[in-house]
């Protein structure tokens, strides 16, 4: 979660029920939304996203700030490897008027 001054990251596992949450940590839903998508890597991740917001722009997306969602960065760590894979997810909203 980011504001333009700073950013919170929090290291997450997708579960089925929020019922029983271990002490210290937090539960949050994320309503189903679309999402722009890269995949990229830990070595590349500066040069992604302004490729995915230029895609964004190109094709008559904006950004969703803050309406029950966040932007997601999804690493997929593993032993042994100079570069790990991930993908950065953006919500965004429905196709701009002028498209």
């Amino acid at each position: 979660m980011c504001n333009g001054i700073f950013a919170t990251y929090f290291a997450c596992l997708e579960v089925e029920d929020l019922s029983i949450i271990p002490e210290g940590m937090i539960g949050f839903k994320l309503p189903s939304t679309t999402y722009a998508k890269i995949n990229c890597t830990t070595k590349s991740i500066g040069e992604a996203y302004p490729k995915l917001f230029h895609w964004m722009q190109e094709n008559g997306y904006q950004q969703k700030f803050l309406d029950h969602t966040c932007p997601m960065e999804i690493y997929y760590f593993e032993e042994n490897v100079e570069e790990e894979q991930v993908e950065l997810w953006i919500p965004i909203k429905e196709k701009c008027e002028n498209s």
